[in-house]
């Protein structure tokens, strides 16, 4: 039986700006946090009221690390 890791989703507060959410969706991912930040930046211009709702909701229910 081989040993699979187990990833969780977390904040990341020493690479994070705002909360810590993209730098924590980054590491999780394994993508760089630019591109995870360009991805929220498109997503707050086309669905600004379902983005910030996410993110909020992200920042009060994920552990930050």
């Amino acid at each position: 039986m081989e040993y699979i890791p187990v990833r969780s989703l977390y904040r990341d507060r020493v690479k994070g700006s705002f909360g810590g959410v993209c730098a924590g969706l980054a590491g999780y991912f394994r993508r760089p946090v630019w591109l995870l930040r360009s991805i929220a930046l498109v997503a707050l211009v086309l669905a600004p009221a379902v983005t910030l709702s996410a993110y909020l909701l992200f920042v009060l229910l994920v552990d930050a690390r």
